[in-house]
């Protein structure tokens, strides 16, 4: 979904009754639930703690990736890596499947 999109649904939520946010709501706990990649990226995302070239503990925010995962650079070697660098969702072309 593009930024526009996105935010028009965003701002049409402040005119949902009470009982259609409930529905949209349990609609979305119901799409995370059966998102696991998105659960497994998510859990590796707080638990970046060192560069995944070097090991190095000083790295900084580098813009996000195509997918819009958050990227870093390292300090110690200047590459960039992300959560997914090192494992075998990296570089995956169909994430939803």
């Amino acid at each position: 979904m593009d930024k526009i999109t996105f935010a028009a649904a965003q701002d049409s939520i402040k005119y949902f009754s009470y009982v259609e946010l409930q529905r949209l709501k349990n609609d979305i706990d119901e799409q995370i639930s059966k998102d696991r990649v998105g659960q497994a990226i998510a859990g590796r995302e707080n638990k970046i703690s060192a560069c995944s070239h070097c090991q190095g503990k000083s790295f900084i925010r580098w813009g996000v990736t195509s997918q819009g995962h958050q990227r870093y650079r390292c300090k110690g070697c200047n590459k960039t890596f992300s959560s997914l660098t090192g494992i075998a969702l990296h570089r995956m072309r169909k994430p939803k499947k």
